[in-house]
């Protein structure tokens, strides 16, 4: 039997510098990915936007945990975003892209648009939607992200030009 699939914009999760923020997951269909996508700007000059201060993908790098919980006390899944790029590495089999003008020395305050995928089912398996998440039979599901500093991502930075955002978008099936 074929599935249906259904793309749902969730909420935008606000930064707060060293602070944790959450927000309450729709329920109802099976999950097969949550997208995760992180939009700011950073302020660092040319010179000191160099691989020797940042190093590729670390935007991600502002996202100091994840964690995924449902009915209120179990965690789902818990990951930094620099652990989160690469569990999307080894379960899709490719890198997902990054902002190129992060540590290219010539770039003054760059801009980063990144979005890296959770994974619940089992992409590259025989059976991919065992491992699906049924939401449908949560009480509530929640996602925490625990927010670093700028100088996460570089350490020559002196503040975001544009505080960043995480977007969550749901891939549903049913």
């Amino acid at each position: 039997m074929t599935q249906q699939v259904r793309i749902r914009t969730q909420d935008t999760i606000p930064y707060a510098a060293g602070d944790k923020r959450s927000v309450k997951l729709s329920r109802g269909y099976d999950y097969r990915e949550l997208w995760l996508r992180l939009q700011g700007s950073l302020t660092v000059s040319a010179a000191n936007n160099t691989a020797a201060n940042t190093l590729r993908g670390d935007e991600w790098a502002v996202v100091q945990g994840i964690e995924l919980i449902a009915n209120g006390d179990t965690v789902l899944r818990s990951m930094s975003g620099d652990e989160l790029r690469q569990y999307g590495r080894i379960m899709y089999g490719f890198m997902p892209r990054i902002t190129p003008t992060l540590g290219d020395g010539v770039t003054t305050n760059p801009s980063f648009d990144s979005t890296l995928i959770l994974p619940f089912w089992s992409p590259r398996t025989i059976k991919p939607h065992d491992t699906i998440l049924r939401s449908g039979q949560l009480t509530n599901l929640e996602l925490i992200v625990n927010w670093g500093s700028h100088l996460s991502i570089n350490a020559t930075a002196t503040a975001f030009g544009t505080s960043p955002t995480i977007e969550l978008t749901s891939i549903e099936a049913f």
